[in-house]
């Protein structure tokens, strides 16, 4: 079979399966449209079925309306910001402060912790991070109270903090140390 043969019936396919979903009454014809061709292009019934393997497990967990159980002797009920932390990112640490240029950065952003260091550099950099617009992420904090003091410090200088895990950032930016601005080039 050709490739585009194997595209037209991958949508052919495609269109029928979300297509038996509607109910009787509410079915409309729809034309289906080649809107891109690559060349080489493959079946993806695996991938059908990977999808329909996760609807499936996410449909039974659903079902299933189990709830959450928390002893009543538990003394941090009912759940605070301040028992979230300490936030802790594994994969990157303090370090020399440093800016990393990316292409497909449009807004820049800083990634800092809560030690002297990327503590420091904000402070030294609250004009030039208000000037350009950048968003700050906190990856480290050791307690609500120091983080919502940073929060407001950092508000009151015009610079806006998120406090979040760095893992996903660290991988996907390879990131190892911070106090980092990340801008486009």
């Amino acid at each position: 079979m050709s490739n585009s043969t194997w595209l037209l019936v991958l949508c052919l396919g495609a269109s029928a399966a979300s297509f038996a979903d509607i109910p009787a009454g509410e079915k409309k014809h729809t034309e289906t449209k080649v809107i891109y061709e690559a060349g080489k292009t493959i079946n993806a019934t695996r991938y059908y079925s990977k999808i329909t393997l996760i609807e499936e497990k996410a449909e039974k967990n659903a079902s299933d309306k189990r709830t959450l159980s928390v002893p009543r002797n538990d003394t941090k009920l009912p759940i605070t910001m301040s028992s979230m932390f300490p936030i802790r990112t594994e994969n990157m640490g303090p370090g020399d402060p440093h800016t990393l240029e990316h292409k497909n950065i449009y807004i820049p952003f800083f990634i800092i912790g809560m030690d002297r260091g990327s503590i420091g550099w904000l402070q030294n950099n609250y004009k030039a991070l208000s000037n350009m617009k950048a968003n700050g992420i906190v990856v480290e904090a050791s307690s609500f109270t120091d983080w919502t003091e940073l929060k407001h410090e950092a508000l009151q200088n015009g610079v806006m903090l998120t406090l979040l895990p760095g893992d996903g950032l660290a991988d996907m930016y390879g990131i190892s140390t911070y106090p980092v601005l990340v801008r486009g080039n």
